[in-house]
C-alpha cells in the first residue's frame, strides 16, 4: 500500500512538472536578431558580418 501511494505521488509530481515547463519562444513569437561581437582575428571588437 505504501509503495503504491509513493508511486502515485511521484507520478503526479512528474506530470505536474512536465506541464509547468515552458522554455524558449512559442510558435509565432518574434525572434530578436543576434548581433555577435568578434573576439579574435582581423575584425576583433567589431560586429561586422564577415560574409
Amino acid at each position: 500500500m505504501r509503495k503504491t501511494i509513493c508511486f502515485l505521488l511521484c507520478a503526479a509530481i512528474c506530470v505536474l512538472g512536465a506541464l509547468a515547463q515552458t522554455s524558449g519562444l512559442a510558435p509565432g513569437d518574434f525572434a530578436p536578431a543576434y548581433n555577435p561581437t568578434h573576439l579574435t582575428g582581423p575584425d576583433k571588437g567589431t560586429t561586422i558580418c564577415p560574409v
